[in-house]
């Protein structure tokens, strides 16, 4: 690309210029946030997550749904973290309701993840984490597994699937486990089947990675995975 073709149309960085073609830079404002589209994913997640703790065969009635999605809300708000969740190329309405829908399925099966895998303890480890937030610097979102049982140095990151899609697994979640030394999990939650499954991120150290995914990103489809039920009606 010529240098003064770029520097004709007022732009230095190539990125930069690329955005600007494509209408990307638009949507890194708040104020070009669909607000009532959030609104209404807002509704859904807390009609999903209400679902769920109704289903679960071990129960968590400790944690209000609405009181949570409301408080996490007000944080992302408050910071505008809707930007900082990144937009892998789709509109940030879209990549927030997938993210805050992960969040509150995963404190739902909180009791349910403890028990199953008999650990004594799920600390949050995470980038995301919006407890005691001071500023929006402090967000960020990593590779790092979402939960820690430092009793046992086991790492469990959460994975919550919407459709009937093959499980895969990035390798730079594998990649974290192995070089943080963890024994890491991955436990999948499906909510289109009411199942779960636990795969061991370790055993994938040598596995092979292709770029796809809606994320561009390296991942390995994982085969042959028992699934049990979470939910009573399977």
């Amino acid at each position: 690309m010529s240098k003064q073709y770029r520097k004709a149309a007022n732009f230095s960085n190539i990125k930069a210029f690329e955005n600007h073609l494509k209408g990307l830079d638009l949507s890194k404002n708040l104020d070009n946030i669909n607000w009532k589209l959030v609104e209404g994913y807002n509704r859904r997640i807390i009609e999903i997550g209400e679902f769920v703790q109704r289903e679960l065969i071990i129960p968590n009635d400790d944690l209000n749904v609405r009181s949570f999605l409301e408080n996490s809300f007000s944080v992302v708000v408050k910071f505008g973290l809707i930007l900082k969740l990144g937009n892998q190329g789709r509109a940030y309405e879209r990549v927030y309701y997938d993210w805050m829908l992960g969040r509150v399925i995963e404190n739902l099966f909180i009791p349910f993840i403890k028990e199953k895998m008999q650990l004594n303890a799920l600390i949050r480890i995470g980038g995301d984490n919006l407890d005691n937030l001071k500023n929006a610097n402090e967000f960020k979102r990593i590779s790092a597994p979402d939960f820690y049982d430092p009793t046992k140095n086991i790492s469990i990151d959460v994975q919550c699937g919407k459709t009937k899609s093959k499980t895969t697994i990035k390798k730079s979640k594998v990649d974290h486990v192995i070089k943080s030394g963890y024994n890491g999990y991955a436990f999948g939650i499906g909510l289109f089947t009411g199942e779960y499954a636990i795969i061991n991120l370790n055993q994938l150290n040598n596995a092979k990675f292709t770029k796809g995914g809606k994320e561009g990103q390296l991942t390995t489809e994982i085969e042959n995975i028992v699934f049990e039920p979470w939910s009573k009606s399977i």
